[in-house]
């Protein structure tokens, strides 16, 4: 089952949230999450890969034209090992897009955002 769920901590201004996408399998799109209001943000992805398993981190400004999103060196942000990377642009709406693996791909992404609330 794909699931999100977002953990929120304020302090002194500072707000972080943590979404997770789990049990991602070969073909699946994860649910749109509205993350318009932290600016850094980095995204981690872990789990067995399958097979030519790939994951890639989709963003849109309106909610239905989704593009890949890039990591601080330009590159698309498209995982076929676990890793962590941050997010360059700063879309209101992301979702991962498992977009290749087998009967053995099941991934777990997570998207950490942070900063400044005034």
């Amino acid at each position: 089952m794909v699931t999100s769920t977002i953990d929120s901590i304020d302090r002194r201004g500072h707000s972080s949230a943590l979404l997770s996408w789990v049990g991602l399998n070969n073909g699946d799109i994860g649910q749109v999450m509205v993350v318009s209001n932290l600016q850094d943000r980095a995204v981690q992805v872990f789990g067995p890969f399958g097979a030519g398993g790939s994951v890639r981190i989709v963003g849109s400004l309106d909610g239905f034209n989704f593009e890949p999103l890039t990591d601080l060196s330009g590159d698309p942000l498209v995982f076929t090992a676990r890793g962590i990377r941050a997010v360059t642009e700063a879309v209101r709406f992301i979702r991962p897009e498992v977009t290749a693996g087998d009967g053995a791909t099941d991934l777990t992404v997570l998207l950490n955002m942070c900063g400044f609330i005034q």
